[in-house]
Formats: structure tokens, C-alpha cells, sequence
């Protein structure tokens, strides 16, 4: 099991704990994840897909965000 907590620690961080102060959600939102659960993926293993494979990207989608 692993314990997961929402929150990222930084110096300018909005909300503090025993820890220090953080950005994201407090530790009432914590969990206990099990370790193989499909919830918690590799490092990684999610982001880098997109980047990597300029074919799948669509140019069309551009014109719907506005900069």
C-alpha cells in the first residue's frame, strides 16, 4: 500500500502543514492506494507519450484555445 497525498510542497505555497508549505488539497483528501492498483502508474509513463509521437498530434485543435 502507498499513501498518496495531493499536495506539492514549495516555498510560496498557500496552505501549510507539519511538513512545510504546499499547493493542493489537504491531507483529508489523503488515501491508501494499493501498490499494483491501476490508479498509480510509472513516473512518467503517462506524459511523455504525447510528446514523443508528433503523428498523433492534430494542428486543428489550435484554432479552439485562444492564446
Amino acid at each position: 500500500m502507498a499513501k498518496i497525498g495531493y499536495r506539492v510542497y514549495c516555498t510560496n505555497g498557500t496552505k501549510n502543514d507539519k511538513v512545510g508549505a504546499f499547493e493542493g488539497w489537504s491531507d483529508r483528501f489523503d488515501e491508501w492506494i494499493g501498490i499494483y492498483s491501476p490508479r498509480v502508474q510509472q513516473y512518467l509513463s503517462k506524459t511523455l507519450r504525447g510528446a514523443l509521437e508528433d503523428s498523433d498530434l492534430d494542428d486543428n485543435y489550435d484554432n479552439l484555445v485562444k492564446p
